[in-house]
């Protein structure tokens, strides 16, 4: 896309007014004429984004509370199954003394009581590995990721509203991917997060 400004000059002063438009480049050729498109008219396009996405406080408390909800159930999955994975590793350690003892007495020869011991600490290594990625998973990354994402949802409309045309195009890398000019039409998609909000809003009766 292409900024392409007119200047206009106004009758008796000689001053000139500089109106903003933009088209397609044209590279590919497969354009037979320029079509041109007000940056005012790409704003009031792109602002549909916005309103999509502009949540009003009732439905954004209420779909925080629901994670909250949902956050405190997953984190007491997550716990149970760290206790889980501890108390395995523990009856590792308790099957390694048991081999010993029956090296000790006679029970397994060199090469069992070698095999058996491997075995072991295979299975004590993935379930390190797996009590390490439950442990990593005991966060509130994804809860202070969603609420961001909802707390600037709530207040999409007025700072679109209040930005500057750079602070729009800014505010629009956030929500946006795929964002492309057919004609004088805007097309876009939002990005997965805000795409979820739309989804929520629509099946709020």
């Amino acid at each position: 896309i292409t900024f392409d400004p007119k200047k206009k000059k106004l009758k008796g002063s000689g001053e000139c007014i500089t109106y903003n438009y933009y088209r397609c480049s044209n590279g590919k050729r497969v354009h037979s004429r320029a079509v041109y498109i007000a940056e005012s008219e790409i704003d009031d396009q792109f602002s549909t984004a916005i309103d999509k996405i502009n949540l009003d406080s009732e439905l954004a408390k209420e779909i925080a509370d629901g994670m909250v909800q949902l956050q405190k159930k997953s984190r007491l999955a997550t716990d149970r199954l760290i206790e889980g994975y501890r108390q395995s590793l523990k009856e590792q350690d308790g099957r390694e003394d048991e081999a010993y003892d029956d090296l000790k007495v006679g029970r397994l020869n060199d090469e069992s009581y070698r095999r058996q011991i491997e075995r072991i600490r295979h299975q004590r290594h993935e379930l390190t590995k797996l009590l390490g990625a439950a442990t990593r998973g005991v966060n509130n990354a994804v809860i202070e990721t969603a609420t961001s994402i909802i707390e600037l949802a709530t207040k999409a409309k007025s700072l679109w509203l209040s930005r500057s045309p750079q602070e729009r195009r800014f505010f629009l890398d956030k929500l946006l991917s795929n964002p492309a000019l057919e004609g004088k039409t805007v097309r876009f998609d939002l990005k997965k997060p805000f795409a979820v909000l739309t989804k929520i809003k629509a099946a709020v009766p």
